[in-house]
C-alpha cells in the first residue's frame, strides 16, 4: 500500500505524518551525515528530503557517478543506504532542474550547445532560468524539445539503474518530485516563454486543431483568413480591440499550462517505464493567480501529489489564500519547501548569526508554521532543516550545529501528532469563489476589454481574505469552475464580470435555489468563455448591470463610502437597494428560491475601512453566520479547528507595525472562544499553550467572556483545549 489517507503518508502497513526535513547531501560534508540524520530524529522526523543534481553526478557527458568515486558529495548510495539504517523515508528531488541556488539549477552545460533546445521569450531572445540568489542565472530549457527531453531520460534511464534498489518497494524513497516550481524557470510572465520554435509548430498548432478541429472553426480573434493552424501566430503582446479577442490570449495561457503538464506527464512515464512506482509529486510556484499558467487540475490522479512552495510569508493574507486554495484543489494541503530560514547572496555555509538575528529567523519560522497550519496546511518538508550554503536560520547547521529553531520544529512536530492535527477540520461556514479566467485575465495584466477584472481580483476579492481575518471569521478558498464547488459552505463570495462560463452560471443559480447565500461582486454576465451571447445568470436572478468603471462615493445605511465602482444594477424592482451612488442602485438584495443573492457593483473589500467592514460584517449576521472566536486586535487573527479530540486554536499577530522586530514590546488584546458552538460542553476546560509550555484552568464562561494575552512582534501560537 501506497497513498494518502486521512491527511497522512501510508508506507506499505506503516503511517507517517507528512512532515520531513531538507537536507541536501551533496552540501554537508559525509562525516556530518550521521550527526545530523541523529539529530534530525530527535527533532521527530521519519522522512528526509534532498535533490539530486543532475549536473554534479554526470562528470562527463554519458559518464555518471552515483557512488562517490570522484567526490564524496557524489555518493547518494551512501546516503541512501544511511537513511535506510536509520529509519528514514526519502523525499527525492531529481530535477531535472532544481534550482536551489545550485549552478545550473543542476542542468549540465553541455545541453544548450544547440541553442535549438533554449526556451525563447516573446521577442525570440533566449529565456534565462532564475536560479536563486548568489548564484548566476543559466539558460532555460524548451520543456518539450526532443534534444532536451532526449538528455532527460538519459539522465533518469542512469539513475534509477542505480538507485532502483532503493525505491518503494524495496527502499526508502516513496516520492519522487518531478522537476521544482513548474514555471518555466522562474519566467511567469505571459509572454516571458516558451515561443521555442518547435514548440509552436509542433505543439502549440496542434493545440489549436485539438481545440478548434478545423481552421474556419477558429475564432475570429485569430483573423478571418486563416486556411490553416500553421499561420496562426502566438500572441507576443496585449492588444484587444473586441471582448472576443481575449480569446486568444486565454487560449495561450492554457497552452503553456498544457506545456507544463505535458512536460511531467513525460518525465513519469520515462520513470515509469524504468519500472519506478513510488508516488510522484509537482511543486508548483508561488503566485498571486494560484501558480498559473500551471493548471492544478492537469496534474491529478494517482500517485500524483500537488504542492505549493510557501516562502517568506510577508503577506499574510496571500499566504492563507493560496494555502486554502493547494487545500480546496487537492484535497491535502502539502508543501514541499516550507522556508526554515530563507536564501542569501553569500555562498558560506556557515553563516554566523547574532543572537538577535537569530532569535528573529527563529520567531519567523514559528510564525510561518503556525500560520500556514491555520490556513489549511498538512504536510509539510522543512526547507532548510540542514544549513548549506546561500542559506541562513536553518534549524540544524551544515555541521550538525543546533541552532535555535530547531526546538521549535522539534516541539512543533511532537504537538501536531499528539493533536492529531490530520483529523482537524476547519470549522468556517464562508468562502470565496474564483473564476479561472477571471485569474487568467490578472495574470495577463490591464488590457482594453474589461479592464476592470483585474482590480476585481486584485483590489476586491484578494483582499476580502484580510477583511474576514479582521472579523475573525475563518473561510474557505473554492474554484468557481470545478464540480461541487458551491455544496459545502452556506456564504460564497463570487466575483462576476461580463463574461463567465455558462457551467458556472448555472452552478451559481443552481446554489442559490439550493438555499445557499451567494454575495455576487462586480457585473452580471452577458456573455460565456468563448464571448457568445450568454444571459443565464442575469436571467435566472432577475438582475442585470451596466458597466461604468470609476471612483466614487456609495451610500449604505447613511454612512458615505469611497470606493472603486464597476457599474451599476439595472432596476427591476423586485430587489431590495442597499447601497447607492448618487442616484444608481450598487448594491442590492434578493430572495431566491430558498436562498438569497446579494450583487455590488463595487469594491466592498474594507481593506481597514470601518464602514466598508460593517457592510461585509452586516452581510454575514443578516445570514445568521456567527463565528465561535473573536479578538480585541483586527490584526490578530483567531483560528478554530476541531476533531475528536478538542479545539486547535491557533492565534496569529500579523500586526508588524507597533513596534521592531527587535524589540520585546507587546500589546494586550482579548480573544474569546464560544466552547458550546465549537462541541465542547464541559464547564471547566484545561487551554495548553502547546509550544510554551504552559496550561490554563478556565471555565467555558470565562472564555466566552474573554481573557487577555500580550502579544509581540510575529507572535503565533497553538492552543489546544481537549474534550473530556
Amino acid at each position: 500500500m501506497l497513498g494518502i489517507i486521512e491527511n497522512k503518508f501510508v508506507i506499505g502497513r506503516d503511517e507517517f505524518f507528512p512532515f520531513s526535513a531538507e537536507m541536501h547531501y551533496f552540501r554537508v560534508e559525509k562525516r556530518y551525515w550521521s550527526i545530523c540524520f541523529e539529530r534530525i530524529k530527535k527533532a521527530g522526523f521519519k522522512i528526509i528530503s534532498s535533490y539530486v543534481p543532475w549536473n554534479l553526478h554526470e562528470v562527463r557527458p554519458g559518464e555518471f557517478d552515483f557512488r562517490g568515486v570522484n567526490g564524496p558529495e557524489k555518493d547518494l548510495i551512501v546516503f541512501l543506504e544511511l537513511c535506510r539504517e536509520f529509519g528514514f523515508k526519502v523525499i527525492l528531488k531529481p530535477g531535472p532542474w532544481i534550482k536551489a541556488e545550485w549552478f545550473n539549477g543542476g542542468l549540465p552545460q553541455y545541453i544548450f550547445a544547440d541553442e535549438a533546445v533554449v526556451a525563447r521569450d516573446n521577442k525570440a531572445e533566449l529565456v534565462m532560468g532564475q536560479n536563486g540568489p548568489g548564484v548566476a542565472d543559466n539558460y532555460q530549457p524548451s520543456y518539450l524539445h526532443p534534444k532536451y527531453l532526449g538528455h532527460v531520460k538519459r539522465y533518469f534511464g542512469s539513475l534509477v539503474e542505480v538507485i532502483q534498489n532503493y525505491i518503494f518497494p524495496k527502499g526508502p524513497v516513496f516520492i519522487l518530485q518531478l522537476d521544482e516550481e513548474l514555471s518555466f524557470g522562474g519566467n511567469l510572465g505571459p509572454f516571458a516563454a516558451d515561443y521555442n520554435n518547435y514548440i509552436i509548430t509542433e505543439y502549440f498548432h496542434k493545440f489549436l486543431e485539438g481545440k478548434y478541429q478545423t481552421p474556419d472553426r477558429l475564432p475570429a480573434a485569430y483573423g478571418k483568413k486563416v486556411r490553416n493552424f500553421s499561420a496562426v501566430v502566438p500572441p507576443m503582446a496585449i492588444e484587444t480591440k473586441k471582448p472576443e479577442d481575449l480569446i486568444k490570449y486565454f487560449n495561450w495561457l492554457e497552452f503553456k499550462g498544457q506545456i507544463l503538464s505535458w512536460y511531467v506527464q513525460a518525465i513519469r512515464e520515462r520513470l515509469e517505464g524504468l519500472g519506478v512506482g513510488c508516488l510522484f509529486a509537482v511543486n508548483l510556484a508561488w503566485t498571486d493567480d494560484f501558480g498559473l499558467p500551471a493548471n492544478f487540475d492537469e496534474f491529478g490522479g494517482e500517485k500524483m501529489l500537488i504542492g505549493m512552495q510557501i516562502p517568506d510569508p510577508k503577506d499574510y493574507t496571500r499566504l492563507g489564500r493560496n494555502i486554502r486554495f493547494l487545500a480546496g484543489k487537492t484535497g491535502f494541503g502539502w508543501t514541499p519547501q516550507l522556508f526554515a530560514g530563507k536564501p542569501v547572496e553569500v555562498s558560506e555555509r556557515n553563516i554566523i548569526l547574532s543572537k538577535p538575528e537569530a532569535a528573529i529567523l527563529s520567531r519567523y519560522h514559528r510564525y510561518l508554521i503556525v500560520s500556514s497550519l491555520a490556513a489549511g496546511l498538512k504536510g509539510m518538508n522543512h526547507y532548510m532543516f540542514v544549513g548549506r550554503d546561500h542559506w541562513q536560520g536553518s534549524p540544524l547547521g551544515h555541521d550538525g550545529t543546533v541552532n535555535e529553531n530547531y526546538e521549535v520544529v522539534r516541539k512543533v512536530g511532537a504537538a501536531l501528532e499528539h493533536l492529531a492535527i490530520n483529523t482537524a477540520k476547519p470549522v468556517s461556514r464562508v468562502a470565496i469563489a474564483y473564476h479561472r479566467h477571471y485569474l487568467m485575465q490578472h495574470h495577463i495584466g490591464m488590457t482594453g476589454q474589461f479592464s476592470y477584472v483585474y482590480d476585481l481580483v486584485g483590489q476586491t476579492l484578494n483582499p476580502l481574505g484580510q477583511d474576514l481575518m479582521n472579523l475573525k471569521y475563518d473561510y474557505a478558498v473554492v474554484d468557481a469552475g470545478a464540480e461541487n464547488a458551491f455544496e459545502e459552505k452556506d456564504l460564497y463570495f463570487v466575483g462576476t464580470a461580463e463574461y463567465m462560463p455558462e457551467k458556472s452560471q448555472q452552478a451559481i443559480l443552481d446554489a442559490v435555489r439550493a438555499g445557499k447565500t451567494i454575495v455576487l461582486i462586480g457585473l452580471m454576465p452577458r456573455y460565456n468563455e468563448e464571448f457568445e451571447p450568454s444571459r443565464l445568470l442575469s436571467r435566472g436572478l432577475g438582475l442585470s448591470t451596466t458597466v461604468d468603471w470609476v471612483p466614487c462615493n456609495i451610500t449604505w445605511d447613511k454612512t458615505a463610502i469611497r470606493a472603486i465602482r464597476y457599474g451599476f444594477v439595472s432596476s427591476r424592482g423586485s430587489e431590495k437597494v442597499i447601497a447607492k451612488s448618487g442616484t444608481k442602485n450598487v448594491g442590492v438584495y434578493k430572495k431566491v428560491g430558498s436562498g438569497a443573492v446579494y450583487l455590488f457593483t463595487f469594491d466592498i473589500s474594507a481593506k481597514y475601512d470601518p464602514w466598508k467592514l460593517n457592510l461585509i460584517h452586516h452581510i454575514l449576521q443578516t445570514q445568521k453566520i456567527k463565528s465561535p472566536v473573536s479578538a480585541s486586535d483586527p490584526n490578530v487573527d483567531l483560528i478554530a479547528q476541531v476533531n475528536d479530540k478538542g479545539v486547535v486554536l491557533f492565534m496569529i499577530n500579523t500586526d508588524t507595525t507597533f513596534t521592531s522586530q527587535y524589540s520585546n514590546f507587546t500589546k494586550k488584546i482579548v480573544i474569546s472562544v464560544d466552547l458550546q458552538a465549537l462541541g465542547i460542553r464541559q464547564a471547566k476546560v484545561k487551554m495548553h499553550d502547546v509550544l510554551d509550555d504552559l496550561t490554563y484552568d478556565l471555565t467555558s464562561r470565562e472564555l466566552k467572556e474573554g481573557i487577555v494575552f500580550a502579544v509581540g512582534y510575529h507572535d503565533a501560537r497553538i492552543f489546544f483545549i481537549p474534550k473530556k
